[in-house]
């Protein structure tokens, strides 16, 4: 009986006109193979090599030699397809011919078999690709570990899923220039110049941070009230006039602007004379902040982007990038392209950009992109780059270059996103099988195992980890064990609320198979929470989160017994 899968796999490549060669370790005399093909309705084939026929084996390599000499094929320009980890998979890859394992699937901790979640029912097509996805990860994983695992069946899917619909993008709307945006930005592009890098899109890559961009703008501020909305999405921990001051630019003006203000650094802002203070900062800081516009002005003309359509890639959420650069370039239609769009900014400006997400856009964000609500960091994490954020722009040798902090990751966590991105990058270069219009569905799939169902495994990748809150670091997952933070419940609550990967933190703290992410759904829609990203306070009832986490901890445990 013919495996039906591989037969129609098969059937299509010859219906495609590809050379298709029959290859085969067997005992068995050449003619009993084909009476066996032709009774399974198996023809179209260029030709039939047999070791029992010629005394050579794929296994010693010598039948691959044989069937590349006779056809006159260099080694990279066959591809073989077979069950045998060494026979059709090792020999051929030491030979430089691109291989394939049809078959060998081996445990993986982010590929658990796709199932129905958040409402989407799975089609027959979706099964099919996922099948085909968890072959390519078989095909492609050169190493073992968890963060290299969840390089290759977490970001590499994403990042393939992302940039075919980019792709795809590009090509519908005759796209002449795609800039990716700093600092997630990086793997994005080398994922697009790796699957499609011969195409004729010009692909820019620039530095930018909302920090250095909100530093550009301060000088087109004309109020307090103005400074303190475009510095919003900035300003958690920013609690005193001398971290304020800093947040600016213009650390070490503090005496300067505090005399004439008559109030000292440590000085909390909700007891100063905001007008007071915003006049001082002008003054003081005019000079340094018109050299920022100035200079972010050249950047962008210097990168060529001055005029007419620019579509922009970055990993999402609300926009905040694209609106800056449009009011700093009104001649410019910036078309934001992302792996989701989130409807946290959706008003004030935000509403009117042209935003586009792969996974969802604004108006579904709440139905499908819940699945990043509890996880953004954990996500930003598997696309970070190496590089420090851009903290302003200067002037030298006649060009404008971006100035960086030095980078966040120390050498620990740095290991830890190398093997991840290094696991992507053999996954995508693995992925020539795979269907360009994929179901976003199936790409999403283990990243929903990993960050929104996770188990103990998802901890494995993010030990040691950490996010910026603010201004500071925080780590992904608890600092402290369950007993530390039943009796310290305010550094628990203030802890978790600031976290924005919170099911990992709860997972990580209660250690138990239970559904985190309904029930901090739960207490999102029902109770009314809202969290820090969206700067928004606790209600009364959430917060008591702990206690109630561990309530409906008790009451759900008899239901996820495994």
């Amino acid at each position: 009986v013919p495996n039906h899968e591989v037969v129609e796999k098969y059937n299509e490549m010859v219906t495609q006109g590809r050379s298709v060669f029959l290859i085969s370790d067997m005992y068995l005399p050449k003619a009993a193979i084909q009476s066996i093909l032709n009774k399974c309705g198996i023809g179209g084939y260029k030709k039939l090599y047999v070791s029992s026929e010629y005394r050579k084996t794929k296994r010693s390599g010598k039948l691959f030699d044989l069937v590349l000499k006779e056809n006159a094929i260099s080694n990279n320009r066959l591809t073989h397809i077979g069950d045998n980890p060494v026979s059709d998979w090792f020999v051929p890859k030491e030979k430089s011919i691109a291989s394939f394992l049809y078959g060998k699937r081996r445990s993986y901790t982010f590929l658990r078999p796709i199932r129905q979640r958040l409402a989407v029912s799975v089609t027959p097509k979706m099964k099919k690709e996922f099948d085909a996805l968890q072959i390519t990860c078989g095909n492609s994983m050169r190493e073992y570990s968890a963060a290299y695992e969840a390089g290759n069946t977490v970001l590499g899917p994403m990042l393939y899923g992302f940039t075919c619909w980019l792709h795809k993008r590009v090509v519908d709307h005759n796209v002449q220039k795609l800039v990716f945006l700093s600092r997630e930005g990086r793997i994005l592009k080398e994922s697009y110049e790796l699957l499609y890098g011969d195409e004729s899109a010009t692909l820019i890559y620039i530095n930018v941070s909302r920090l250095a961009l909100c530093r550009a703008r301060i000088i087109e501020t004309s109020s307090w009230q103005e400074l303190l909305d475009l510095m919003a999405s900035l300003l958690k921990n920013i609690d005193t006039v001398g971290e304020f001051i800093d947040l600016l630019g213009i650390k070490g003006r503090e005496r300067e602007i505090c005399t004439f203000v008559g109030c000292s650094a440590n000085q909390d802002l909700t007891d100063i004379d905001c007008n007071k203070l915003y006049r001082a900062i002008m003054d003081t800081g005019r000079e340094y902040f018109l050299l920022q516009n100035r200079c972010f002005r050249d950047y962008l003309k210097q990168s060529g982007i001055e005029e007419g359509e620019v579509y922009l890639v970055d990993i999402g959420w609300s926009g905040t990038m694209q609106l800056m650069l449009t009011k700093f370039l009104p001649s410019c239609h910036f078309v934001g392209n992302y792996v989701a769009v989130s409807s946290f900014n959706n008003k004030e400006g935000y509403e009117t950009l042209d935003r586009h997400g792969y996974w969802c856009d604004a108006a579904n964000w709440e139905t499908k992109g819940k699945i990043f609500r509890f996880s953004i960091s954990a996500v930003e994490e598997l696309f970070m780059s190496d590089e420090g954020t851009v903290l302003e722009y200067a002037q030298e040798g006649g060009k404008v270059i971006p100035v960086k902090e030095a980078r966040e990751l120390d050498d620990s966590a740095l290991q830890i996103i190398s093997k991840i991105q290094r696991g992507a990058a053999d996954f995508l270069n693995a992925s020539e099988w795979l269907p360009s219009d994929i179901d976003p569905y199936v790409c999403m799939w283990p990243f929903l195992n990993m960050a929104v169902y996770p188990t103990m495994g998802s901890l494995k990748v993010f030990k040691g980890l950490t996010f910026v809150n603010g201004i500071h670091k925080a780590s992904i997952l608890p600092e402290h064990g369950l007993p530390y933070y039943m009796t310290h419940p305010k550094e628990t609550k203030k802890e978790l609320e600031e976290n924005v990967n919170k099911v990992l933190w709860l997972k990580a703290l209660f250690k138990l198979p239970l559904p985190y992410f309904t029930l901090l759904c739960m207490m999102t829609d029902k109770l009314g929470m809202k969290s820090k990203y969206q700067k928004e306070n606790f209600s009364k009832e959430a917060a008591q989160i702990l206690p109630y986490a561990l309530e409906q901890t008790l009451h759900y445990l008899h239901r996820f017994p495994s």
